[in-house]
C-alpha cells in the first residue's frame, strides 16, 4: 500500500514530463565508435530506497526524460535513482556499456529482452548478456546482444551523499581499448608521480629530520587517496571509493590538515609568529576532528570542499602578511596559492555551490594541479633550507669572529698583566722595608683580582657561545690543592678569618688526568666568595678522595663558610650570570657576579654538578664531585717547587717579542738560580741561537712577528741539534685550540700568561723530569 501511494505522488510530480513509452530504442550501428545513451535515458528518484524492479516498471509513467541530451547530474543526493532506456544491436557484434562516473555505494544492472517474465527477473538474469569488467576503473560491462532484438536496460544507483553524475555510453571494442589505454596511462603516470614525490619527501625527512618534509609527504599520500576515490586504478584500494563509508571524506581532511602543518613549518611560524602558529595548530586539529563529524552529517561530503576553499583563504593573507615583513619564502608561497586559487576557482565553485555541473574530469584536473603545485613547493623547501644554511654559516662566522676577538682581547689583556704580576712577585721576594712590602702585597692582590675578573669575563663569553674546552693533562692533586690554599690563606688572614683544610683520604701520591687550570679556577671562585661574604668565623675547605675498583678517583670538594648566608628565594637565581646578593653586603664586596655562573658551567663540563646549601645568617656550603682517571705518578721535585729553585747549571733560552716580558722572565729565572739565560726577541734569532748551542729548556712565546713559536718548535723537532729539547710555550692566548696546535707542533708544556713564580718553577720541573725519565 505504501509503495502505491509513493508511486502516485511520483506520478503527480512528473505529470508534465514526456513519458518513456514514446522513446525509440537506441541503435548500435557498426560505423560508430561510441554512442551516448543520454537522449534515450529516463530517470526515476526513489527517496525511500524501497522500490524494486517490478514496482519501477509498473511506474513507467513516473520516469522523466533527460532533456536536451545533457548528461544527468543529480548533485549531492542520498536518494536511489533508477535509469531506463532500450537498446538494439542489429549486427550482434560485442559492445561495451560504460557508466563513466564514481559509484562507490550501490549499483544494480538489469538487462533483459522485451517480453521477458518480469516476475522471474533478478540482477543475475542479465549475466548471459552483460559481463562486468572487474579491472577497469569505471563501471563497465562487455555486452553481447542478439541481433535484431530490443533489450530493456534498468540501472539502480546510489552514491552516498556524494555528487551523482550519470554519463552512460556504448563503446565499440576499439573505442573501449583506446579509452582503457588513456585511463591507465594518464592515471598511472599521475599516481606514480605522486607516490615518487611522497617517497622523496619522506626520504628528505629521514635525512634532515625536518618536519615540513614529513607533513608534505602525508599531504601527497592523502591527495593520492582522494584522487583514487574518483579515479580508481589499484584494485587493492577499492575500499577508498566506497561513498557509503562513514570515512569516505577522511583523505581530504587529512590532506588539508597535513598541508596546514606543512605551511606552519615552511613559514617558520613557531619561531617567529607564535600566535599564528597556534592558529594553524588549532585549524589542523579541528580539521582532523571533522573526520568524525562529517561522516554522520547528511551533507557531510560538502564540508571538505568548503574547508579546502577556506585553506586558500587562510594561506593567502597570512603569506602576504609575512611577506610584507621581509619573508621571501612567504611571498612565493602566497603567490603560488593565488595562482592555484585562480586556476581552480571554477572547480571550487562547482564543488561547493553548483554540484549539478560537476564533471569527473574536473576531479582529475584538480589532482593534476595539486601535483604541479608540489614541484614549486618542493623548490621552496630547498630554498628555505638554503636560507637556513646561510644563516647558520653567518652565525658560525659571527661566533668565529667573536672567538677571534676574545683571543685578541685575552692576549692584549694578559700581556701587561703578566708584567704586573711578575714584577710584584719579584719585589715581594726582595723587599726589605715593611711599608714597601705592604704596598707590594696590596698591589699584587689588586693585580690578581684584575686577572681573576678578566679571566671570568672571557670564560663567560666562551660559555655563552659553547666554546669552553677542557685541557686534560696529568697533575698532582696535592700540588694543585696546596697551590690554591697558598693563594687563599693570605686573603683570609687579611680579614681576620681562619681557613681550615680538611682532607679525607690520601692525596699526596695521587696523580689524576683533568684540567687543573679549570679546577683551580672553580676552587678559587668558591673560596674567594666564602671569604668575601664572611665577616667573622672561619672557612672550611674539605677534600674527600676515594679510589674506585677500576682505579679512577672519586674526588669531592666542599667549601663551607660562616658568612651571611643566602635567602631561600635567591637560591634559584644564584648560578645565573651577573647575579649577586642584593643589599649593602654585596655592594661592599664588589665583583661582577660571574664567578658562580662560570663555576657551574665548568663543573658541568668536567662531569660534575655544583650544589649549594645555605641558611640565612648562618653560612653556606658549596660542593661538587668529580670522577677523574688515574695517571702515572709524576716525578716532580716537590722540594724544589716549594723552595722556588731549580737544579743548578741549567741553560735556558727565553724567546719573547715583548721586552718587558723578557726582562720579567729573566729576573724570575735568576731568582730560581738559573744564571745562564739567553734572551731573543723573535723566532729567527732563536733559531740562530739554537744552531750555535744547546739549551736545557726553551721558554718560547707563541705570538711573535715573523716566525711564530709553532714554526720554531717544528724547526727544532725536525732540524735541531737536539730534537728532544724541552720546549715550554708561553702565551697570552689561553684558548684550548692554541694549546692543541702547540701539542701538534711538538711543544712539551703550555704556560698561559700571566703566570706566577711558582707556576714557572713547577712546569720547568715537570718537563725536566719527563725528559730524565724518557
Amino acid at each position: 500500500m505504501l509503495k502505491l501511494w509513493y508511486l502516485l505522488l511520483v506520478g503527480l510530480w512528473v505529470l508534465s514530463a514526456p513519458v518513456q513509452a514514446g522513446q525509440s530504442p537506441l541503435i548500435l550501428p557498426l560505423d560508430a565508435g561510441q554512442i551516448a545513451v543520454t537522449p534515450q535515458v529516463a530517470l526515476l528518484e526513489d527517496a525511500t530506497h524501497q522500490l524494486d524492479l517490478a514496482a519501477v516498471m509498473a511506474a513507467a509513467d513516473a520516469f522523466r526524460i533527460v532533456e536536451g541530451g545533457s548528461v544527468p547530474n543529480l548533485g549531492r543526493t542520498r536518494s536511489a535513482w533508477w535509469l531506463h532506456f532500450t537498446v538494439t544491436n542489429p549486427s550482434g557484434e560485442p559492445w561495451y556499456l560504460l557508466l563513466d562516473t564514481l559509484l562507490g555505494d550501490e549499483f544494480t544492472l538489469y538487462l533483459f529482452p522485451d517480453g521477458a517474465d518480469i516476475q522471474q527477473l533478478t540482477a543475475a538474469s542479465g549475466a548471459q548478456y552483460a559481463e562486468p569488467l572487474h579491472d577497469f576503473p569505471r563501471r563497465a560491462w562487455q555486452v553481447h546482444l542478439p541481433p535484431a532484438q530490443t533489450f530493456q536496460v534498468y540501472m539502480r544507483v546510489t552514491n552516498g551523499a556524494s555528487i551523482l553524475r550519470l554519463p552512460v555510453a556504448f563503446l565499440s571494442a576499439n573505442a573501449m581499448l583506446e579509452r582503457s589505454n588513456e585511463q591507465y596511462w594518464l592515471l598511472s603516470s599521475l599516481y606514480v608521480a605522486m607516490l615518487l614525490l611522497a617517497t622523496y619527501q619522506m626520504l628528505m625527512f629521514v635525512s634532515l629530520r625536518e618536519s615540513s618534509y614529513l607533513f608534505l609527504s602525508i599531504h601527497i599520500v592523502a591527495m593520492f587517496a582522494t584522487l583514487h576515490r574518483t579515479n580508481p586504478l589499484f584494485p587493492a584500494l577499492a575500499f577508498l571509493s566506497d561513498t557509503g563509508s562513514y570515512f569516505f571524506t577522511a583523505p581530504v581532511f587529512v590532506a588539508i590538515a597535513a598541508f596546514l602543518l606543512f605551511s606552519r613549518q615552511i613559514l617558520d611560524l613557531p619561531q617567529h609568529y607564535p600566535r599564528l602558529s597556534r592558529l594553524y595548530l588549532w585549524a589542523a586539529g579541528m580539521t582532523l576532528a571533522l573526520i568524525v563529524i562529517a561522516g554522520g552529517m547528511p551533507d557531510g561530503t560538502v564540508i571538505p570542499s568548503w574547508l579546502g576553499l577556506g585553506l586558500y583563504l587562510l594561506e593567502i593573507p597570512v603569506s602576504l602578511l609575512l611577506a610584507s615583513r621581509g619573508n621571501k619564502i612567504a611571498l612565493y608561497f602566497g603567490g603560488l596559492h593565488i595562482i592555484a586559487l585562480m586556476t581552480q576557482s571554477l572547480n571550487w565553485w562547482h564543488l561547493a555551490l553548483n554540484a549539478q555541473s560537476w564533471e569527473p574530469s574536473q576531479d582529475l584536473y584538480m589532482g593534476l594541479i595539486s601535483v604541479q603545485l608540489i614541484f614549486p613547493v618542493t623548490w621552496l623547501q630547498a630554498m628555505r633550507v638554503r636560507v637556513q644554511r646561510e644563516q647558520i654559516q653567518k652565525t658560525e662566522a659571527e661566533h668565529k669572529a667573536k672567538d677571534e676577538f676574545l683571543a685578541v682581547m685575552s692576549h692584549e689583556l694578559r700581556t701587561p698583566l703578566h708584567a704586573i704580576v711578575g714584577l710584584t712577585g719579584l719585589l715581594r721576594m726582595d723587599s726589605q722595608a715593611d711599608k714597601q712590602s705592604e704596598y707590594l702585597e696590596r698591589l699584587h692582590t689588586a693585580a690578581q683580582h684584575q686577572l681573576h675578573l678578566v679571566g671570568n669575563i672571557l670564560d663567560m663569553a666562551k660559555a655563552a657561545s659553547h666554546t669552553v674546552q677542557l685541557d686534560k693533562q696529568p697533575f698532582r692533586l696535592a700540588i694543585a690543592i696546596h697551590a690554591v690554599t697558598g693563594l687563599v690563606i693570605p686573603l683570609a688572614r687579611q680579614k681576620g678569618l681562619e681557613l681550615l683544610v680538611q682532607v679525607n683520604g690520601v692525596i699526596e701520591d695521587v696523580t689524576v688526568v683533568g684540567d687543573r687550570l679549570r679546577l683551580t679556577q672553580v676552587l678559587m671562585n668558591l673560596l674567594g666568595n666564602a671569604i668575601k661574604y664572611t665577616r667573622y668565623g672561619y672557612i672550611t675547605f674539605g677534600v674527600t678522595v676515594q679510589q674506585s675498583a677500576n682505579g679512577s678517583f672519586q674526588i669531592g670538594f666542599a667549601v663551607t663558610d660562616t658568612g651571611i648566608g643566602i635567602p631561600a628565594d635567591k637560591l634559584a637565581y644564584l648560578f645565573e650570570p651577573f647575579s649577586q646578593m642584593a643589599g649593602q653586603a654585596s655592594l661592599q664586596q664588589g665583583g661582577v657576579g660571574l664567578g658562580l655562573a662560570i663555576s657551574k658551567r665548568l663543573v658541568a663540563a668536567m662531569g660534575g654538578e655544583l650544589s649549594v646549601k645555605s641558611q640565612l645568617g648562618e653560612g653556606s656550603t658549596f660542593a661538587f664531585g668529580l670522577a677523574l682517571e688515574a695517571a702515572a705518578l709524576l716525578a716532580v721535585d716537590d722540594t724544589a717547587v716549594t723552595q722556588h729553585t731549580l737544579p743548578p747549571g741549567l741553560r735556558v733560552l727565553l724567546v719573547d717579542d715583548a721586552e718587558l716580558n723578557r726582562f720579567v722572565g729573566a729576573e724570575m729565572l735568576h731568582n730560581m738560580g738559573v744564571n745562564d739565560v739567553v734572551l731573543t726577541p723573535d723566532g729567527e734569532s732563536a733559531i740562530l741561537q739554537l744552531q750555535q748551542q744547546d739549551f736545557d729548556v726553551v721558554l718560547l712565546d707563541i705570538s711573535m712577528p715573523g716566525m711564530d713559536g709553532f714554526e720554531v718548535t717544528r724547526w727544532v723537532r725536525h732540524h735541531g741539534h737536539n730534537p728532544q729539547m724541552p720546549i715550554i710555550a708561553l702565551s697570552a692566548h689561553a684558548l684550548s685550540q692554541v694549546q692543541q696546535e702547540g701539542e701538534a707542533a711538538g711543544m712539551d708544556a703550555f704556560l698561559p700568561k700571566p703566570f706566577e713564580y711558582a707556576g714557572l718553577v713547577e712546569v720547568i720541573q715537570q718537563v725536566l723530569s719527563a725528559g730524565r725519565s724518557a
